[in-house]
């Protein structure tokens, strides 16, 4: 079985909401397999097969589907039914991609767990808090400045979201939602101070990329933007600010495909409202009329990439996007960006173009890295590319662009980005992925060509510290040596580049004090 494969997981019956229903029929009319399955009471036989009662159909059902040629899209209705969310964590378990994830779902279907985590990750949101009772209001209220808007956790098309311009206001919106649905005194009602616009965003994200963004307008009399609330769209461009804020915003909540939905400020400045796992369509289309069809490009790309945790060694094969296949050292110690290896780099206002890979390429710079090494400053450019490692795909790799002639591989592949792609490094093994097929865990080490560990040795990281002191009395043993020529840290005796940029590292600093202490 080659040919891709789409589920789509429904709460009831098969049936989908209007957004996964336009996806549904696209993939199918573009000759796609596609399968709408009630989750509720479906079964994964042994064989692999899924048994259950699909759209369209009366009767159960029996299908066979290849894992590494399928992907799952989630209906964000099935988050609160246990028996649903085990049959798409079975799913996953057999290496289907699941768009959008259980977790990310989660995150976006509350908003004050959102709320939370854009509170911890420093994304900016108007100031909320969380009430679960009428005695907090007191101690909560002159917090605010006013008028506040009073809404439920999972609440959406603007239905549970209420505007108070008084303090006097808000006790009666409360006392109403408690008691219409009494389950509101468990999970509590929000209050979110309001900010004054001109209308909100709603700005689409699939796979990381911007589909596109609508304003919204509120109608006549009615404080709320949704366009299922009667609001008015009109195409929006976003500034390079709010670009950055929309984009950490989709990547944090865990979401693949979704709406984030901000406003700008008198101050200028966007703020997050909140964050859709399944953003309706209707308005949208009238403005970005692709937009379904890109979803549809990227769950069709995702068929075969598999969500599940993939076991890695500590050098790879990867491709990196503009640049092609080249070998990579996968590191554990806490660096933000990984490294490419560059030569002739040439920065031109916006642009560094470089030579790597026997190819000459010419990119946006994303940031700047600088590194004080022997008491000068070394500004070093930074790209942003997506990486293939497996048969995964990584978006928004930053790479820093440095000589690594001296170094074993010519990339180094930092645990920042390793983190969202669920891998685990064995360090006793290398080279176990493969750029075609699914990993398998074939490949060991050469038996005459040694493998050290990512992070370096006590003894290793003590020779290198002597290094950069120039105390060579000190440097070390043969085997330090040896590990730290491994890594492209030392060469000749001497400190490389990378080797100045691994010491000055936070908690490769904490960590040899801690030796020092003899910790």
């Amino acid at each position: 079985m080659n040919e891709r494969t789409v589920i789509f997981a429904s709460p009831k019956d098969g049936k989908l909401p209007k957004t996964l229903l336009r996806l549904y029929t696209e993939l199918q009319n573009r000759g796609v397999p596609v399968y709408s399955v009630d989750c509720r009471n479906a079964d994964i036989l042994d064989d692999g097969r899924i048994e259950g009662k699909f759209a369209k159909s009366d009767n159960r059902q029996t299908i066979a589907i290849d894992p590494a040629r399928t992907a799952c899209v989630v209906s964000n209705g099935i988050a609160t039914t246990r028996s649903s969310r085990d049959f798409v964590s079975d799913l996953e378990d057999m290496g289907v991609h699941i768009v959008n994830s259980l977790e990310g779902i989660d995150n976006a279907r509350n908003k004050e767990i959102y709320d939370r985590i854009c509170k911890k990750k420093g994304i900016p949101t108007p100031k909320t808090k969380l009430v679960n009772s009428p005695s907090d209001l007191e101690s909560v209220l002159p917090n605010f400045n006013f008028p506040v808007v009073c809404k439920t956790c999972t609440g959406s098309f603007g239905v549970g979201v209420f505007k108070a311009d008084k303090p006097n206001m808000v006790k009666p919106i409360f006392q109403t939602l408690w008691k219409m649905t009494p389950s509101l005194r468990e999970t509590g009602i929000l209050i979110q101070e309001y900010v004054p616009n001109g209308g909100d965003v709603r700005t689409i994200v699939v796979g990381g990329n911007i589909v596109g963004s609508m304003l919204r307008k509120a109608k006549e009399g009615d404080f709320r933007n949704n366009y299922s609330q009667g609001g008015t769209v009109e195409e929006y461009n976003l500034s390079e600010k709010e670009k950055n804020v929309v984009l950490q915003a989709a990547r944090e909540s865990g979401c693949e495909i979704c709406g984030v939905d901000h406003i700008v400020g008198p101050d200028g400045n966007p703020y997050v409202i909140e964050v859709n796992s399944c953003p309706g369509t209707d308005g949208f289309l009238q403005i970005h009329p692709d937009a379904i069809e890109k979803m549809a490009d990227f769950v069709l790309d995702m068929c075969g990439q598999s969500t599940r945790t993939s076991v890695i060694g500590t050098q790879e094969t990867i491709d990196i996007e503009e640049v092609g296949q080249m070998d990579a050292q996968l590191d554990l110690n806490g660096r933000d960006n990984s490294v490419l290896h560059a030569e002739e780099v040439d920065v031109n206002d916006d642009y560094v173009s470089f030579k790597t890979n026997g190819k000459t390429v010419r990119l946006p710079i994303a940031d700047f890295k600088t590194y004080d090494v022997n008491g000068e400053r070394h500004k070093v450019p930074v790209v942003e590319l997506s990486v293939k490692l497996g048969r995964t795909t990584i978006p928004h790799v930053h790479f820093e662009l440095m000589s690594r002639k001296s170094c074993h591989c010519p990339v180094l592949l930092s645990n920042a980005c390793l983190s969202g792609g669920k891998f685990v490094i064995d360090p006793a093994k290398k080279n176990i992925t493969s750029l075609n097929e699914s990993v398998e865990e074939t490949g060991v080490p050469d038996a005459e060509e040694k493998v050290f560990l990512s992070e370096l040795s006590d003894e290793a990281l003590v020779a290198l510290f002597s290094l950069s002191t120039k105390k060579k009395d000190k440097f070390g043993t043969p085997e330090a040596t040896e590990e730290l020529e491994w890594h492209g840290y030392a060469k000749d005796g001497k400190i490389t580049d990378e080797g100045w940029a691994y010491l000055l590292q936070d908690d490769i600093a904490e960590r040899l004090v801690k030796l020092k202490n003899g910790n």
